[in-house]
């Protein structure tokens, strides 16, 4: 596999725009590019650019724009994205670089730019790379957030997040709605029938005990929301609100998350500035997660 760099030179010294071929992108990914007016709000939100540097929605979104579709499928940082869709949802022009990087992936598969080989060992890195966002968050929230040493991440990437499995009672069922508060009627968690649409819509859930909408969503219909305040899991979630768009029941999952967040500060299970900790926290791991891609790619 050949990567290059998409840098804003190789814009410049390209040949004309080459219209058939952005809107052939244009019409496959739907991102809207021809309402990009270069602002670079999505540069600036993306927690991978903020971190380290190596992605640029905006790019993304001017390669497509120019027709070079070569570069784009070529870049290395179609892969550094971690699926947020925070570009798309701070962008004033609803423009969705997210749904580019979408696009181009699956071209590379598509033209024999990436092997399917690689593409697997990919997969697995991202899968496993969850694994070290749970240690963080998890530490996070019990005051002991350790050093990302090396040896650390290679540890936390190999090692299986245990299981818990909890014990469910009439009682616990019949104070579900009780249990959570006052966003019964928003979040709509009542109407969910398990159909895990949720779970296959969301980008990190690759590991059940990692990270799984579906089991948040029956944990608080069995009444135990008060376990998932403690939990690793509501802090894990991107935010990205696939799930929510994906449910057939209009279950609205993202807000469900989001809610027990807020009760998780307001029954002070957690510290008030618990948000803002796992934030800046996990912003260390997207740098190491572009490291570990350029590993896997053999980008020096």
């Amino acid at each position: 596999m050949i990567l290059s760099d998409a840098s804003p030179a190789a814009i410049q010294e390209g040949s004309e725009p080459h219209p058939a071929i952005r809107n052939g992108i244009e019409s496959d990914s739907r991102a809207n590019t021809f309402l990009c007016w270069s602002c670079g709000s999505c540069d600036n939100e993306c927690p991978v650019s903020i971190s380290s540097g190596k992605l640029r929605p905006q790019r993304m979104v001017r390669l497509t724009t120019y027709g070079l579709l070569e570069e784009l499928l070529r870049s290395p940082e179609i892969w550094y994205c971690i699926g947020c869709r925070r570009c798309f949802q701070i962008c004033p022009n609803l423009v969705k670089p997210c749904d580019i990087i979408a696009y181009a992936r699956q071209e590379t598969l598509t033209r024999n730019v990436l092997r399917y080989s690689d593409k697997r060992r990919y997969d697995s890195l991202y899968a496993r790379f969850q694994r070290v966002r749970w240690h963080v968050v998890d530490q996070c929230l019990n005051n002991r957030l350790e050093n990302l040493t090396p040896g650390t991440v290679r540890r936390w990437l190999d090692e299986d997040i245990p299981e818990i499995h909890y014990t469910i009672s009439m009682k616990d069922i019949g104070s579900a709605s009780s249990s959570f508060g006052p966003f019964v009627d928003e979040s709509r968690f009542q109407s969910c029938f398990t159909c895990g649409s949720c779970s296959s819509a969301c980008p990190i859930s690759c590991e059940p005990a990692v990270f799984d909408p579906r089991s948040i969503i029956r944990l608080v219909m069995f009444g135990l929301t008060e376990h998932l305040l403690t939990s690793p899991a509501i802090w894990m979630c991107l935010s990205c609100g696939r799930c929510t768009d994906a449910c057939p029941q209009r279950v609205d999952i993202l807000k469900t998350i989001h809610h027990l967040q807020e009760l998780a500060v307001f029954r002070k299970r957690v510290p008030s500035e618990t948000h803002f900790r796992i934030k800046q926290a996990l912003l260390w791991t997207y740098s190491i997660f572009t490291d570990r891609v350029d590993e896997l790619f053999g980008i020096e």
